[in-house]
């Protein structure tokens, strides 16, 4: 595993990988708010909303502490604002700049799996649409079952009433949904956004790898930030230099996934032919 992750280290760096992950990264940056006017507009649309935002919001738990400081009152701001009809100009407009960031890292990713790219215009566009209105969904869906689980425990047993009652409890289970929200996030990039097709078996063990070194990332960048005095260094732009700082080693870790990938299939196929030349 350390050999294919410095293999695809070398790849990521061959491929200019760095310099496509910061326009993944500002792609992000500049999409994430309208995701979030879109995600709140869906969110309106159901009677129990105020209940929904506040937990979609903790689902954030997994993000350091510096990068929620800077997102979640902007977020919050963003979700509670005037509703935006979903089938109007303005809701077209926002949807189509919150799928901005996804077509960047599409062809990342592109790049990191060697991939042509052979869908026109529109349908990768359509698509973008569907992967906003997905996570989206993702998210309302992982927020109801945390809404609605103290009912469910009630109905399942005192135990699992008194365990979901718990505040200790119901932040990991936060987190762990967080958590999840991830996997299933990067599990949709690999096998949507490239052209190419590829089994399950050969995307898991970059979801895998990215998803460590994300855990990693969460665990060690506030440390960075400090030491990286970004207060003296950006003044006013602090707040946004750290959000687009944490985006961009994210979407490194994110094409570092991909290129694993590549590598560990280049590898397979090596040892196949060698395999075949030897019989």
């Amino acid at each position: 595993m350390i050999r294919l992750t410095i293999s695809a280290f070398y790849r990521l760096v061959r491929d200019n990988g760095f310099s496509l992950a910061s326009a993944v990264a500002f792609s992000f940056l500049m999409s994430v708010f309208p995701f979030f006017v879109f995600l709140g507009s869906l969110i309106g649309y159901f009677g129990w909303e105020d209940e929904l935002r506040d937990i979609i919001l903790q689902l954030f738990a997994v993000l350091p502490d510096d990068v929620e400081a800077v997102l979640l009152p902007e977020i919050d701001t963003v979700i509670r604002g005037d509703r935006i009809g979903l089938i109007t100009v303005s809701g077209l407009v926002m949807l189509f700049f919150a799928s901005s960031g996804i077509e960047t890292l599409r062809g990342a990713l592109n790049r990191a799996y060697r991939d042509e790219e052979n869908r026109g215009f529109l349908a990768r566009r359509l698509q973008g649409f569907l992967f906003v209105f997905t996570s989206a969904a993702i998210m309302i869906v992982v927020g109801a079952i945390l809404l609605f689980a103290p009912q469910i425990a009630r109905e399942i047993s005192p135990l699992a009433e008194m365990l979901v009652e718990n505040e200790f409890i119901v932040q990991i289970l936060t987190y762990v949904a967080g958590l999840l929200i991830l996997i299933v996030q990067l599990l949709l990039y690999h096998i949507w956004l490239p052209a190419g097709h590829r089994r399950l078996s050969d995307i898991f063990p970059g979801i895998f790898v990215s998803t460590i070194l994300w855990l990693l990332l969460a665990s060690l960048f506030s440390i960075y930030v400090n030491i990286s005095d970004f207060g003296q260094l950006y003044g006013r732009l602090t707040g946004i230099a750290i959000a687009l700082t944490f985006f961009y080693f994210s979407s490194v870790i994110i094409v570092l996934g991909a290129e694993y990938n590549r590598a560990r299939l280049n590898e397979m196929a090596e040892d196949e032919m060698a395999e075949a030349q030897a019989a």
